[in-house]
């Protein structure tokens, strides 16, 4: 992305927008559609990502729009289920597992599939017991990118919320909104204490992009209208597969 392009001229000036016109008729378009946001996925193996066009890029920048905890447990393993199937226990908020689904305990921090202390209930591909959790702690980021009117889903695995929670905390710590900045975003070789490598994201704070009262305001009025989607949609097995990818690996 050229550095000097502002990538959300088509939300932040109004002269740049879309017609009303085409903006009714996208909507009408969209009636009676399951909707799903372009899933941004991570090839952890090789330090990259995965666009939804399938092209696979370094790094990629964008407005972070919105971030949010999701918890996700499936009783069948992948291997055997072969996928497809919602979570037998979820929670969209990281906080309460949600009303429809097999509660596994009433609070997520307690459960202990994927609470604080549900560090071993894992169980591997090769049946025996595992270092993580059982339940997937998962982070969902939403983005907007260039040229594009929706968001763009990327959801980051255990071994990298702390990364992302530090991340948010230094830039509140500065006084700073990560909705009115670029972000850039690549991968880091890690490893952890037992010298077993992973893929680690990284984020670097590039150009102001809501630098008035008026694109700030902008700004949360796209959060406000995404939200319910954001925070509202099904855990995808996707995502739960990038989570579980993302695990500490070795090459």
């Amino acid at each position: 992305m050229n550095k000097n392009e502002d990538p959300l001229a088509l939300y932040l000036e109004p002269k740049s927008g879309l017609p009303a016109e085409l903006e009714e008729e996208l909507r009408e378009n969209l009636e009676g559609v399951e909707f799903s946001f372009p899933q941004i996925g991570i090839i952890h193996q090789g330090y990259q990502f995965q666009m939804p066009d399938e092209s696979i890029v370094a790094s990629f920048e964008g407005i972070i729009l919105d971030t949010n905890r999701i918890n996700a447990w499936w009783m069948i393993p992948y291997d055997q289920s072969g996928g497809g199937t919602p979570p037998d226990c979820f929670s969209l908020d990281g906080l309460v597992p949600a009303e429809n689904c097999e509660r596994q305990s009433d609070r997520c921090v307690t459960c202990p599939l994927g609470g604080r202390e549900a560090f071993g209930s894992e169980v591997t591909k090769d049946g025996k017991p595992g270092r993580g959790k059982a339940c997937k702690n998962m982070k969902r980021l939403h983005i907007l990118l260039s040229n594009h009117t929706e968001p763009f889903r990327l959801t980051l695995p255990p071994s990298n919320l702390k990364i992302i929670d530090k991340w948010i905390q230094a830039m509140s710590t500065a006084g700073f909104s990560f909705r009115h900045w670029i972000t850039k975003f690549t991968l880091d070789k890690a490893q952890n204490k037992d010298g077993i490598k992973y893929s680690a994201i990284h984020l670097e704070k590039q150009s102001q992009i809501a630098d008035t009262p008026e694109k700030q305001r902008r700004m949360r009025e796209l959060f406000l209208k995404w939200k319910p989607d954001m925070r509202g949609q099904a855990i995808l097995f996707r995502e739960y597969q990038d989570a579980d990818a993302g695990e500490p690996f070795t090459e």
